[in-house]
């Protein structure tokens, strides 16, 4: 599952792993930058997004999530709506645009428990509105 690292650290590993790709380092330097003008760690309802490796993942409020990150390489950081308590994991339905973002999650009976709807930015992690990213969360 996702790291619980949350704030700028989130993505440090893609730093250490990228760095001969300028480009993507300076998206997630950008993101870093956000971060830690906001406050970091970040405030309830921040949601952090990384995909590397095949994986995606995502850290929110007091949940992380992953995912099948295919072969996507990419960064997210989204403001929005705070969550639930959860006590229970299940999946989530993701969706992300240049801007916004959209997160559902279900409980393991596959009924929608919460969602979440913020704004941001996102780096080569847009999805379309019937292809959302997939997988569990706890």
């Amino acid at each position: 599952m996702a790291s619980a690292n949350k704030g700028a650290g989130f993505y440090d590993d893609l730093l250490k792993n990228n760095s001969p790709d300028a480009d993507f380092v300076g998206h997630v330097k950008e993101i870093q930058r956000t971060i830690k003008a906001a406050g970091d760690p970040p405030s309830a309802g921040t949601l952090q997004v990384r995909a590397i490796g095949g994986t995606l993942n995502f850290a929110l409020d007091s949940i992380v999530g992953q995912g099948d990150g295919v072969d996507k390489k990419g960064v997210g950081f989204f403001n929005g709506n705070e969550l639930k308590d959860h006590a229970q994991g299940g999946t989530y339905k993701l969706w992300m645009h240049p801007l916004n973002a959209k997160l559902e999650l279900y409980n393991a009976d596959g009924n929608l428990v919460d969602t979440y709807i913020g704004k941001g930015s996102e780096f080569d992690l847009d999805t379309t509105p019937t292809t959302p990213w997939e997988g569990d969360w706890q």
